[in-house]
């Protein structure tokens, strides 16, 4: 804020005929400038990284229905280490599962699919208990919109 030239009391810009605290005409110094506000603000990076864009809502539990047993809607919304542990938990199910239905029953490859479709089943059914969370966030915590 500019200073009164006669009282050295801060007086606004739009004061610039009369100070309001001494009355004398012209009261803003000639060679007052004002500050260049835009050198303190930090300037956005345009050429490399644009502004972040949150993720699909949709997308998300689209993936998860779809595709939940390999990871995909973990690693669509950055959340790398629970997409590791979806595939985790569908080679162990399905290996597991897979496996002693088809040495352990007369099923023999069919024990694989139909280990193969409870873990299918299982994460469509978590797609669902996606669309009643209130507010999901993305790896970088931004709310999925």
């Amino acid at each position: 804020m500019p200073k009164c030239k006669y009282c050295n009391k801060e007086i606004q810009r739009f004061d610039a005929d009369i100070c309001p605290y001494c009355g004398q005409p012209d009261p803003i110094p000639k060679d007052y400038r004002t500050m260049d506000v835009t050198k303190t603000i930090l300037k956005l990076d345009v050429d490399g990284d644009s502004l972040y864009r949150s993720k699909s809502r949709k997308q998300y539990i689209l993936l998860c229905m779809l595709l939940g047993w390999t990871g995909a809607h973990d690693f669509y919304i950055v959340r790398n280490n629970l997409g590791f542990i979806d595939i985790l938990i569908s080679v162990i199910v399905i290996g597991g599962l897979g496996s002693g239905l088809c040495f352990g029953t007369p099923l023999s490859f069919f024990g694989y699919l139909i280990a193969f479709g409870v873990v299918f089943l299982g994460f469509f059914a978590y797609s669902f208990v996606l669309r009643l969370k209130d507010s999901p966030r993305d790896g970088n915590g931004e709310f999925l919109r």
